[in-house]
């Protein structure tokens, strides 16, 4: 069938809209992941910090003053903080 006689326009259609939506969904991921993950690293650097610390205060007031002990509060404040950084540059991101 040639395309002059315009029975393969409807596929042709259904086609370029399903591009359309393919195209919009990699450019919907290019906004939610692009800005928002620099964002994330350098927030995840001072909340980790943060929650490190503070991991490591409750370790030592709880009487927990193994070398072990006190590496596995830091961690566990630096594995929290991936999640609550998300959160944030979620919210920080999105609001404008």
């Amino acid at each position: 069938m040639s395309q002059a006689d315009g029975k393969d326009q409807p596929r042709r259609a259904a086609g370029h809209a399903v591009y359309l939506m393919q195209i919009n969904a990699a450019f919907r991921w290019r906004r939610y992941s692009g800005g928002m993950f620099w964002l994330m690293l350098v927030l995840h650097l001072f909340v980790g910090a943060t929650l490190a610390g503070v991991g490591l205060v409750v370790a030592l007031v709880a009487g927990l003053d193994s070398f072990w002990m006190l590496g596995g509060a830091v961690l566990a404040g630096f594995v929290v903080a991936g999640p609550v950084s998300w959160i944030v540059a979620r919210r920080l991101h999105f609001r404008q």
